[in-house]
């Protein structure tokens, strides 16, 4: 059995799956006419399909083969410790291109000039202006990443308003929330679905009113269960079943 979650690798997985089956999984919508055909040939070798999102399933368009949903998940132990300083200030883990929301960032940051902002990624060669309490931090290893959450109180997930986004299922969102983080994202299918322990905003005026309630408040009840549940050993065991299964029948 081979687990293709790269289209770009269909050809080869083709090949390795010939004496098995080939499950495709899906993790973004893919746009654009040279990622369309990549996963137009990921869709001809594949024997089944584990999308990471409904809205990444649904842009498939009608299959004809068996097809299920397992989000993204996390590694609930590694993220789920508590630091020994005092949280405080936002954070964003996570990659700094078209698909990141620089204009929600600057609201937020100028809305709240006193809390400290700390921004983790690859920094891009061009950055929009950012307010001086914006901190630009560049890539952290994912080593260091549940240290850096556990001493945060607010985790941040400005998304654009890209199609790519629209079927997201970032991994982040289970991370802050193990991490026993607040978490204020932008308002897509996958983050609604999370609305009663994310916060969600489609509007500058609500990410404001958003943050403002993580900040004081803290995050809704019940989050760092729910990211218990979404342990990857959970979901590695599901999609393991699943695919085992076809490849038994095929």
């Amino acid at each position: 059995m081979v687990l293709l979650d790269q289209p770009k690798l269909a050809r080869v997985a083709g090949l390795l799956g010939r004496q098995g089956c080939v499950v495709y999984r899906p993790t973004d919508i893919y746009v654009g006419r040279a990622a369309r055909a990549y996963q137009n040939l990921a869709l001809r070798v594949a024997d089944a399909v584990v999308a990471t999102s409904r809205p990444v399933l649904r842009d498939l368009g009608p299959l004809s083969m068996p097809a299920i949903t397992i989000e993204n998940g996390v590694e609930f132990d590694r993220f789920a410790i508590r630091g020994d300083v005092e949280r405080g200030g936002v954070v964003y883990v996570g990659a700094l291109d078209e698909r990141f929301a620089w204009e929600d960032l600057a609201v937020l940051a100028s809305a709240f000039p006193a809390v400290d902002f700390r921004i983790y990624g690859p920094v891009p060669r061009y950055v929009p202006d950012v307010a001086a309490n914006v901190n630009l931090l560049g890539a952290a290893p994912y080593s260091a990443v549940p240290q850096l959450l556990a001493a945060a109180k607010v985790g941040l997930l400005p998304l654009t308003a890209r199609a790519e986004n629209s079927g997201r299922s970032p991994m982040k969102l289970y991370e802050y929330l193990a991490a026993g983080l607040g978490v204020l994202a932008s308002k897509t299918p996958v983050t609604e679905a999370l609305a009663g322990a994310v916060e969600t905003y489609d509007s500058p005026a609500q990410a404001v009113a958003g943050l403002s309630r993580l900040l004081h408040e803290g995050g809704p009840a019940g989050g760092e269960e729910l990211a218990r549940q979404q342990d990857w050993r959970q979901k590695a065991e599901a999609i393991a079943e699943f695919a085992l299964g076809i490849a038994r029948r095929t």
